[in-house]
């Protein structure tokens, strides 16, 4: 039993390392308490037994805190649209409320939340809302 306690560590730690998932690092720790269960001799069900306990309470733990840490570590990757957010542009048409702009060749409906801007006049990008933009004259 221990090459197989063993076997499960080390496929877990493969998984973990090829997806950069941190879930089954966690099963890991399991097969960790079984082997030495093993090591102490214990029968097959306590093993069995211990690493699922041991596997459950780190997974419970351990996953939810390692991806509260990695998302304050990790930068996240904007989109190209959220990447148009508080840059100007200039203005194709007159805009008022609603209208056609263009970002980088690119051509989407634009929703105006400040005053009329004219065209060639800038605006700035503000925020993105399912297939709009949301704009406003550039000052």
């Amino acid at each position: 039993m221990v090459m197989f306690w063993i076997g499960i560590l080390v496929v877990c730690v493969l998984v973990d390392l090829l997806t950069s998932n941190f879930l089954f690092i966690w099963i890991g720790f399991g097969a960790i308490a079984a082997l030495v269960c093993e090591i102490l001799g214990l029968s097959i069900p306590v093993q069995i037994i211990a690493g699922v306990i041991v596997s459950s309470i780190s997974t419970a733990v351990g996953y939810p805190l390692s991806k509260k840490l990695l998302k304050k570590t990790v930068k996240k990757t904007l989109t190209q649209e959220e990447n148009y957010i508080g840059q100007k542009f200039k203005a194709i048409e007159d805009i008022t409320d609603e209208g056609k702009i263009s970002l980088n060749g690119a051509y989407w409906r634009a929703k105006n939340i400040g005053e009329k801007i004219f065209k060639d006049e800038y605006f700035e990008v503000i925020d993105i809302q399912g297939n709009k933009i949301i704009i406003k004259k550039y000052v």
